[in-house]
């Protein structure tokens, strides 16, 4: 008699660090110009010009019992998010062979979009960040 034995998998549990290269806004220049007209009336403005700069961000991942969160760095955060200390629940959740994807609300305005590939470990957002992800054991202390 044959018997066949259907396991169910096991949830994927896995927790990974991710560095990679962003861009960010900075302030690079301030002025401020005063005038005055003939009558003494003053009037002021001021400007801020930023640029882009590359930032070196490390972010975290982690997947336990079927759901998803991830941590993005006060640099990828916008300034009103609903992240509890950085870590935000990843939505959407689709594990595959290859590849783990989801969605991720920010604030109530912005959503991004992640993918990280299984084959290369390497996490990509809809908004141009690309890392290079290791995965971390838990079970073992670095020192």
């Amino acid at each position: 008699m044959l018997f066949l034995l259907l396991m169910a998998a096991e949830p994927l549990s896995l927790s990974l660090t991710c560095t990679g290269l962003a861009t960010a806004q900075v302030a690079v220049a301030s002025t401020s110009v005063v005038a005055s007209d003939n009558q003494g009336g003053l009037a002021s403005t001021q400007g801020v010009t930023s640029a882009p700069i590359t930032v070196s961000l490390t972010t975290g991942f982690e997947i336990e019992g079927g759901s998803a969160r991830i941590f993005l760095p006060a640099e990828m955060r916008p300034e009103f998010s609903r992240g509890k200390d950085g870590w935000f629940p990843v939505d959407n959740l689709s594990i595959d062979d290859r590849t783990i994807r989801g969605t991720v609300k920010l604030n109530f305005m912005r959503t991004t979009a992640i993918e990280i590939d299984r084959n290369t470990g390497v996490l990509t957002t809809k908004h141009g960040y690309t890392a290079d992800c290791t995965p971390i054991d838990r079970t073992k202390r670095k020192f």
